[in-house]
């Protein structure tokens, strides 16, 4: 379990990589057009949302787990 979070973590620092680049490509080449301006911000924003929450998404695994106590019922 921990090697997939690993594997999930690299996939995802690389998917942000070559987003950032993307997005940053865009920018450069806008040629101070607006629109693709904003839309290569949007590509870097929506990048980094998404590796915070891929981040956060492999820290799941080695979270420990809850100490539940069972409820009993006592039904007639």
């Amino acid at each position: 379990m921990l090697q997939l979070s690993l594997a999930l973590r690299g996939l995802a620092t690389a998917a942000l990589t070559l987003a950032l680049l993307w997005g940053g490509i865009r920018i450069m080449t806008s040629g101070g057009d607006a629109k693709a301006m904003q839309e290569g911000k949007n590509i870097i924003k929506n990048a980094v949302i998404g590796y915070i929450i891929a981040m956060l998404a492999s820290l799941i695994p080695s979270l420990p787990p809850p100490n539940i106590e069972p409820i009993y019922f006592n039904l007639p």
